[in-house]
This record gives C-alpha cells, sequence and structure tokens, in this order.
C-alpha cells in the first residue's frame, strides 16, 4: 500500500466528521467563550463599544443594587433545589423502573412494552398531529 493511500483510508473518518465539528465549534463553543468574555465587559448590544470593567457584574449581582442580589441568591436556591430533585426522582424513578422490569411478575411484558416502546412511539405520532393541525390551520386562511 503505498504512503498516498494509506493517508486517503485514514483520514475519511476525519473529513466525514470535520463538518460536525466545525458546526459544533460554531454553534456551542463560540457562543459559550463570547458568554464568558461578555460577562466581563460593559457591553451595549446595540450601537456602541464594549468596555472591559473585569469583575463588576458579578459584584453587581452579588451586592447590587436594593433586590438584585436577593433576586439572584434566591433563583440560584431555586435552580438548585429543582435541580436535585428532578435528578433525584428521575434517579429514583430508573432503578425502580428497572427493578420491576428484572422481576418475573404478572403482566411483565405490558409494562416492558408500555416503558420502552411507547416513549418512542408517542413523539413520533405528537409531530406528526402537530403537522397535520399546522397544514389544516395553514388551509383555511
Amino acid at each position: 500500500m503505498n504512503p498516498s493511500s494509506r493517508w486517503r483510508k485514514n483520514s475519511t473518518p476525519y473529513l466525514l466528521i470535520l463538518p460536525t465539528a466545525i458546526a459544533l465549534v460554531l454553534f456551542s463553543l463560540y457562543p459559550f467563550v463570547s458568554g464568558i468574555v461578555y460577562s466581563f465587559t460593559d457591553i451595549k448590544f446595540v450601537g456602541g463599544k464594549a468596555a472591559w470593567i473585569a469583575l463588576e457584574n458579578f459584584e453587581y449581582i452579588l451586592t447590587g443594587a436594593v433586590g438584585t442580589a436577593a433576586y439572584f441568591k434566591k433563583a440560584l436556591w431555586q435552580t438548585a433545589v429543582w435541580t436535585v430533585t428532578v435528578i433525584g426522582g428521575q434517579l429514583v424513578l430508573g432503578y425502580f423502573t428497572a427493578l420491576l422490569l428484572n422481576e418475573k411478575l404478572p403482566g411483565r411484558g405490558i409494562f416492558q412494552l408500555l416503558v420502552t416502546w411507547l416513549p418512542v412511539r408517542l413523539p413520533m405520532k405528537k409531530t406528526k398531529s402537530a403537522a397535520a393541525t399546522a397544514w389544516f390551520a395553514h388551509q383555511r386562511e
């Protein structure tokens, strides 16, 4: 095997992944990094330039004007409670479901059908019905 055909064979998977990698960088990594950079500036998004203010935005959120710090701390607490509750609930529900599916109980096949097949099929049905509803609504105009 000559070196050029070996390079072509070895580089093909990387070339196939390249468009996805570029899209990932453009639509995920760039907004993430720019959001971090913007958090350290006093940017005016309409007709203004960004001035570097370092940690002033964070200081304002934590100790700022009347109510700002309280709203931020309340939102942070509510987010933490929501996250722990949802993840904990999903974890317990998932373990319980796995234990039920693993036991030899009467009606196990129907339960397996409901747990494994319906979550896959129902969103497909909802999408089709939403598309049909939108199509009919458009036809009436």
